[in-house]
């Protein structure tokens, strides 16, 4: 018979699991450990921006941002750069409307009914 009762030992046992899988985290010397693995882990996923990066729509600039971040605060990436003034295109001047040509009767249409004009 156990010297602990049930409830102590589980609870034991589960601390003892959750500390061995939790020390994981915490060796490693670059960053957060759950970033990093075997083969560099999800810091070698992203590259490090060089330059501050500008999303199309507010959606792209959201998700920009905080993969930035995200690789500064845990994969000790340097900050971006200043983003360069010659990435920064004029928008393309609008494209004009062309209305589609009208389509040609099919053969079969024109011999069954003919324009009487």
């Amino acid at each position: 018979m156990s010297t602990l009762p049930r409830a102590k030992s589980t609870t034991a046992v589960l601390l003892v699991v959750s500390g061995a899988l939790l020390t994981g985290c915490a060796n490693s010397t670059r960053g957060f450990g759950t970033f990093s693995g075997p083969s560099g882990g999800v810091c070698d996923a992203f590259d490090r921006p060089q330059y501050q990066i500008k999303g199309a729509t507010a959606y792209d600039q959201e998700w920009a941002d905080k993969t930035t971040e995200a690789g500064v605060a845990g994969c000790s990436w340097a900050r971006p750069e200043p983003r360069p003034k010659h990435l920064d295109v004029d928008p393309a001047a609008p494209v004009k409307f062309v209305p589609p040509a009208p389509k040609k009767r099919s053969l079969w249409n024109r011999i069954r009914h003919p324009k009487s004009s």
